[in-house]
């Protein structure tokens, strides 16, 4: 055996305890005097027995894990007992959305829909609470009846018949006189329309002329008054305050050397604003704010959904925002587009065509600034990228000249997970170059994190930015992480992930590198899998400037625990190699730069 072997198996011999023929099978290692070779199996419990000829447990059907003590798909915990279903109780069947009825778990133990809110042609169901948001002359708790003036006609409720017109007064006579027609129906009057000139007075329903003005819709010059340029000013003057008409909005009057009053140039706003009284200052639109002497669109909220560079066929965006609006989407082949090729009602968008397709998203309803919209390019493909020295694969050597840069240091205390020996808790291995060996690596523990730190910082350059090793053996025994970076140290954004494997992998099976993307330790040892800082572009830290991409001081490494506790951007369960121990989780050994900050 090498010594790199040698190495190897004194690391993850630990692993093997009471099953040596299954490290022999898997690693190439000897039973030691301490494990017998009759000791073929780890305890199998009351529900496996021994496979003598693999050194493994073979599980009753209902059974599941290394040792048969979880439960197989299909099957769950009921009493101590694993059992065919999907659920143990209600709570696991509830979708979190009221307004599709209360799901329930059956003695069966299969999740039953409820049934969904009802809350007929006059409401809508607030997916908050459940309960029903009434249309204007519909009420009860289902929106079934009609509100207090109002009558069911033809499946509608519309204001209640008349007899009269008094019945239909709505004691503003400034709306006009509402009448009683002659199928029983009130009809809306026609408003007073007073100009711009004066206002109407909801007592009289009558307009009350501003100064220089008169006639039923202040439409004329009052007496002591003459029209110009539009304006109705004063025929004689002394000062310039004799001919204020006490507007601002329309400019400031002055009274001439010849006594006469003159019009001033109105007061401009420019788009999307319009002019306030009385002190002539411009108030922008709905939607709209002051920034830099004009009216601009409102940054708004952006819709958010996963972005991974690479992405498989099939996956489906849901777009969120924090609030109940309603999003719309689209998208594009054209991967440098600024609108898709329409928008549709959001939120979800199916990435079903391979190749380049840019993807859109905004708060419906308009009103928002252009950098409120989400636009994303990703390459959509089966798979995701294979095993190293595999055409298609992105994994890159420890000695690929790109790489300009290491790590430099790490953040103290590094915080250990579960299963890992304090012969693997070595943080100074993961700074400097990737040695692409066994032993040279810091072993995290389950669930376990460490924060590297670079000098000078890492860059966004164009393609992957950083890239991260692991110490796998081989192509399919990969133990995974999540991604981290932070400009301060103190806020971090993750790249989104994706894994596409379904079921426990077990502490010695293993899984390939086309059902996982984003995922640090995705490639054996020697190899890193690329992370690209544009993936980022989109996130809300980045945006605000909390988190700079051109200055990348800070990658946080989290390992994820393979039992499927931890999941995916997708909310599908990942798992890797489990249990492990001794040397549990993820082994880093480097992580490399490839754009580094000016």
């Amino acid at each position: 055996m090498s010594d790199e072997r040698k190495a190897m198996a004194s690391m993850k011999a630990r692993d093997c305890i009471g099953f040596c023929v299954m490290c022999w099978v898997t690693l190439g290692i000897s039973c030691s005097d301490s494990y017998m070779a009759s000791d073929r199996c780890p305890p199998c419990g009351a529900h496996g027995v021994c496979d003598e000829a693999l050194g493994k447990c073979g599980c009753e059907a209902a059974y599941g894990g290394s040792q048969c003590d979880r439960c197989a798909t299909g099957f769950i915990r009921v009493d101590d007992q694993c059992v065919p279903g999907m659920c143990g109780d209600n709570g696991d069947c509830n979708d979190g959305n009221p307004c599709n009825g209360e799901e329930t778990c059956s003695v069966d133990h299969i999740c039953v829909k409820g049934d969904a809110v009802d809350c007929g042609p006059g409401g809508a169901c607030r997916t908050s609470d459940g309960r029903c948001d009434c249309q204007a002359g519909w009420s009860g708790e289902r929106c079934d009846g009609c509100a207090e003036g109002y009558v069911m006609r033809e499946g509608r409720c519309v204001i209640a018949p008349c007899e009269t017109d008094t019945d239909c007064d709505d004691e503003n006579p400034c709306n006009g006189k509402e009448t009683c027609n002659a199928s029983g129906e009130c009809e809306q009057g026609s408003a007073m329309d007073c100009g711009p000139n004066g206002t109407c007075e909801p007592g009289s329903g009558r307009c009350e002329c501003d100064l220089g003005y008169e006639g039923e819709d202040c439409s004329r010059c009052a007496d002591g008054f003459a029209d110009f340029a539009g304006q109705c000013l004063r025929k004689n003057c002394t000062t310039d305050a004799d001919c204020s008409d006490q507007k601002a909005c329309n400019g400031r009057e002055v009274c001439t050397s010849e006594k006469v009053c003159a019009p001033a140039p109105a007061v401009i706003c420019g788009e999307n604003a319009v002019c306030r009284e009385p002190s002539g200052s411009c108030v922008c639109n709905d939607g709209f704010v002051w920034q830099e002497q004009s009216c601009k669109a409102v940054s708004c909220e952006m819709p958010q959904a996963p972005t991974l560079s690479i992405i498989h066929t099939g996956a489906e965006l849901t777009f969120r925002l924090s609030g109940q609006e309603p999003i719309e989407v689209g998208a594009t082949a054209d991967p440098k587009a600024l609108e898709p090729d329409t928008w549709m009602d959001g939120p979800k968008w199916l990435l079903t065509n391979d190749g380049l397709q840019r993807v859109f998203a905004r708060k419906k309803g308009g009103g928002c600034a252009a950098d409120s919209t989400f636009a994303f390019t990703y390459q959509v493909q089966p798979k995701y990228p294979p095993a190293a020295g595999i055409p298609g694969t992105t994994a890159i050597a420890k000695d690929d000249p790109r790489i300009v840069g290491w790590a430099t240091g790490w953040v103290e205390p590094v915080a250990y997970g579960t299963g890992v020996d304090p012969a693997w808790k070595t943080p100074e291995k993961a700074v400097g170059p990737a040695q692409g060996t066994s032993t040279d690596i810091v072993s995290l523990g389950e669930g376990g994190t460490i924060t590297l730190t670079f000098a000078p910082p890492i860059g966004n350059g164009p393609g992957p930015d950083f890239v991260v090793f692991e110490n796998s053996f081989n192509d399919t025994f990969l133990e995974l992480a999540y991604v981290e970076v932070s400009s301060n140290g103190v806020d971090f954004v993750r790249f989104d992930c994706a894994y596409l494997a379904g079921g426990s992998v077990g502490g010695f099976s293993g899984h390939d590198s086309t059902v996982m993307g984003s995922l640090a330790g995705s490639y054996r040892q020697g190899y890193g899998a690329p992370f690209d800082l544009d993936a980022l572009m989109m996130k809300p830290e980045v945006r605000s400037g909390l988190i700079q991409l051109t200055q990348i001081r800070y990658v946080r490494i989290v390992d994820i625990v393979g039992d499927g506790s931890f999941t995916d951007s997708f909310g599908h369960a990942i798992f890797d190699p489990y249990p492990t121990v001794g040397s549990a989780g993820f082994d880093l050994d480097a992580i490399g730069v490839l754009h580094q900050a000016p």
